[in-house]
């Protein structure tokens, strides 16, 4: 909060003197027009910085004078004791997730075996990364595997060929 102020504080200084910023330009860069989280370097007005540094003090001091009455408690919680007990029952649920929708800030409840499908769904639709294949190519994979293997085997270690499986099998993805 105080930084945002300082900042801002700190652009009105550099954008209105401008003798300071022609004497100055060599040092620091110029802003430009587009939006940019740059702030002006310290240093250049005293008075701002012993202003910035003495708010920062008094905020400081005010924020902990409140925590210390209790007034102010870290992690507040603005849900009734059963509104939280109702949100930690539904995240314990495996049944169902709890995502963010794609649009707005809303929040999604879906059925697991439903939101699994379509998001399978979805992702294997794809065809710049996924490509539909008519038969199971795990036989033929462990053969150029093999194949692979055997040629570059004087470059591998000797145990090599232990880690190729005898009888490979396709990992069904939904029941990850």
């Amino acid at each position: 909060m105080i930084s945002t102020h300082s900042r801002r504080v700190r652009l009105a200084e550099w954008t209105k003197n401008e003798d300071i910023n022609r004497s100055s330009q060599a040092k620091c860069p110029k802003p430009s027009s587009r939006k940019s989280k740059w702030t002006p370097p310290c240093g250049r007005n005293h008075f701002i910085d012993s202003y910035v540094s003495t708010v920062q003090t008094h905020l400081d001091n005010f924020l902990s004078s409140l925590q210390g009455n209790g007034t102010l408690t870290k992690g507040h919680n603005n849900l009734s004791r059963s509104g939280r007990t109702a949100i930690r029952e539904l995240r314990e649920r495996e049944d169902i997730i709890i995502r963010k929708a794609d649009k707005g800030g809303a929040i999604v409840v879906l059925g697991t075996y439903d939101y699994r499908d379509s998001e399978a769904e979805l992702q294997l639709s794809n065809e710049i990364f996924y490509k539909e294949v008519k038969d199971d190519p795990t036989d033929i994979f462990k053969q150029e595997l093999g194949n692979l293997v055997r040629n570059f085997s004087s470059n591998l270690i000797p145990d090599i060929e232990e880690l190729i499986p005898a009888t490979p099998r396709p990992i069904n993805c939904l029941n990850c």
